[in-house]
């Protein structure tokens, strides 16, 4: 049950100005605590302090507070003890708050609009539950769960190849290391919940919502303060689903829609060493900012949707009618707004409607300004820096891409049609690295070239090059037109289909022989699965020639190719029926279940060097 606390009550009959002083004292203490659960150190006010004697110490009801908040008196200091249930201080914290909202709004100009005075609630809010990703306790509990060796093994394997390659983009390493961290998120850490699943009976029928239930103290701790309710439609069981904000509960719980995912996320972020922003969209949607160094930019981070560096994807896929986008950390509060939007003049439109520029430029001023004296001259130098770059990059609309944005994936077909929030055109275009599989030295000197690919662990391994490990299935793709790797976390199933909404998928791997070798023997496997009227159909070619492939066991195609200067096998995904009629036609699928699964696509090729040929190039 809720305390009146005393404290507060009294702390009200001070002047304005005392009033506020102590009251934001005793919210950062009591905010610290409950961001930071597990650290003593925020538990302990020494009351010969400059803090306590200034700011907590002269005003009426301050001391109280602390009383009312669960703290102990042991004559050196404050102390609230690590089994408090914070409750207490929660009560408080939330008086403290209500508090000063009521004074703030006595205060604010008539001219000051009611929507100025929601924005300017959330801008505070969105700043403070920042504050939670630094706390160092927190990341060494997150980093327990990153597979971080890995994660990092995949992103040098990737850095290394494209860095030798003949690309002429910047790459980098930190880029690499972040989508390896996105993916592992996406596919083996957090799952998506539109309706929770029936723990009593585990019905296969979807639960009803029947509205918003009370949350209870221990939802309250966790930031949870809306609670859904939904009604199993086999036991009638009541199901309780709370929308926890606090990302040490997530931790925990893995699973949520995009608010719990970008929190989560966000401190991954941190706890890998990544400079990270949390980025609050006003029509309703979430996600993470991550800093490149070597790029010198704020990169955008999706992790509901395994997007990374798409940040026109909002507007242009999910035909989101955007307004105010403002990214923060423990440093500072920026309006991003125009790194996602070219409509200029329609969101500047819509912009006016809820303020005026120059306010707004004055709240974050007003927001950023007490973050101001904690930074060193060395850091404060280089956010100006970025902060220049930055509205360089804004005001120039950055760099066009040529991209397709996709409509949004993540939540069921319903919810996104219900939102608006699905493309009409997902992904249709041809796209591919051109990517020519080509035999190293270490095959030259073998005589082979041998991979296989596994979809459960999405990796290719390059047996002819000491067993190479090459991750993500377009890795060594030539060419693809409307392909992703589907993963089915309820079937435990995995596998390539075609992209929603589109009626034909291409996928396509190239080897190129060199001149002075000819080919003396070629073995292909390849695996399909179709339902409901969805066809596969399977292509060997040469510049010459063609066969078909039979999926299933392993086939030879030697000697027809043996003058061949290059290869190509061809997978073409069409049909299927309903709303699903995409996933009707699936290569390589496989249990993620099961502990040792042959590989789904082989190929062997088999070459020796012409008589009398040089191997001078």
């Amino acid at each position: 049950m809720s305390i009146n606390s005393a404290g507060v009550t009294a702390l009200l009959n001070n002047e304005r100005d005392n009033f506020l002083k102590a009251s934001s004292t005793l919210i950062r203490i009591a905010s610290n605590i409950l961001k930071n659960r597990n650290a003593e150190k925020f538990r302990s006010v020494r009351i010969d302090s400059k803090a306590f004697q200034e700011k907590i110490l002269p005003f009426n009801g301050a001391v109280q507070c602390l009383l009312d908040m669960g703290f102990q008196e042991d004559g050196e200091r404050f102390t609230l003890p690590m089994d408090n249930s914070l409750i207490n201080i929660q009560d408080v914290h939330c008086q403290l708050l209500k508090a000063t909202e009521n004074d703030n709004k006595n205060t604010i100009p008539e001219h000051i609009s009611n929507s100025q005075k929601v924005i300017m609630g959330r801008l505070r809010a969105h700043s403070e539950n920042c504050l939670v990703y630094e706390n160092k306790s927190l990341q060494n509990k997150a980093r327990l769960i990153i597979p971080a060796a890995k994660l990092n093994q995949r992103a040098q394997s990737q850095f290394s190849r494209i860095k030798t390659g003949a690309s002429a983009v910047k790459v980098s390493f930190h880029h690499f290391l972040l989508l390896e961290l996105l993916t592992w998120f996406k596919r083996d850490f957090f799952t998506w919940t539109d309706v929770p699943k029936c723990t009593n009976c585990d019905s296969s029928k979807k639960a009803l919502s029947i509205g918003m239930l009370s949350p209870t103290q221990e939802d309250f701790l966790w930031g949870a303060s809306r609670v859904e309710g939904f009604r199993c439609q086999n036991c009638q069981k009541t199901l309780r689903f709370p929308r926890y904000n606090h990302p040490e509960k997530l931790l925990e719980t893995r699973t949520g829609r995009c608010g719990e995912w970008a929190n989560c996320f966000t401190l991954m972020c941190r706890s890998m060493g990544f400079e990270a922003r949390h980025v609050l969209d006003w029509t309703d949607h979430v996600w993470t900012e991550v800093f490149i160094p070597p790029w010198d930019r704020w990169v955008h981070c999706d992790p509901c949707e395994n997007a990374c560096d798409k940040p026109l994807m909002y507007e242009k896929g999910w035909n989101k009618k955007l307004s105010l986008i403002v990214a923060a950390n423990s440093e500072e509060l920026v309006d991003v707004t125009w790194r996602y939007s070219r409509a200029r003049a329609e969101v500047t439109a819509r912009r006016n409607e809820m303020f005026d520029a120059a306010w707004l430029d004055q709240a974050l001023k007003s927001l950023n300004k007490s973050q101001t004296s904690i930074k060193s001259e060395t850091r404060k130098r280089e956010l100006e820096r970025r902060s220049q770059i930055e509205k360089h990059e804004f005001e120039s609309g950055g760099e066009l891409s040529d991209q397709q944005y996709g409509g949004r994936t993540s939540g069921s077909l319903a919810w996104r049609l219900a939102r608006g929030e699905i493309h009409s055109s997902d992904n249709s275009e041809g796209q591919g690295s051109n990517k020519l599989i080509e035999p190293t030295d270490t095959e030259l000197a073998s005589g082979s070239i041998q991979i296989e690919y596994c979809c459960k662990a999405d990796e290719y391994t390059r047996i002819s090059n000491n067993k190479e490990t090459i991750f993500s299935w377009d890795a060594l793709v030539y060419r693809c037109r409307s392909m992703m790797r589907k993963e089915e976390f309820d079937w435990k199933q995995a596998y390539l289909c075609r992209v929603e909404g589109n009626d034909l998928g291409h996928i396509a791997w190239k080897f190129s022989m060199p001149k002075r070798f000819k080919i003396v023997d070629i073995r292909v496997k390849v695996q399909s699965t179709t339902f409901e009227n969805g066809n596969v159909g399977w292509l060997l070619c040469s510049d010459s020639t063609c066969d078909v492939i039979a999926p299933g066991e392993e086939q030879s195609f030697y000697p027809k190719y043996q003058d061949a200067s290059t290869l190509s096998i061809h997978g073409f995904l069409r049909g299927g029926l309903g709303d699903h009629a995409w996933q009707k036609a699936q290569l390589f699928r496989v249990s993620t279940n099961d502990l040792s699964t042959p590989p789904a696509f082989s190929v062997l090729i088999k070459f020796s060097e012409v008589p009398g040929s040089s191997r001078q190039p």
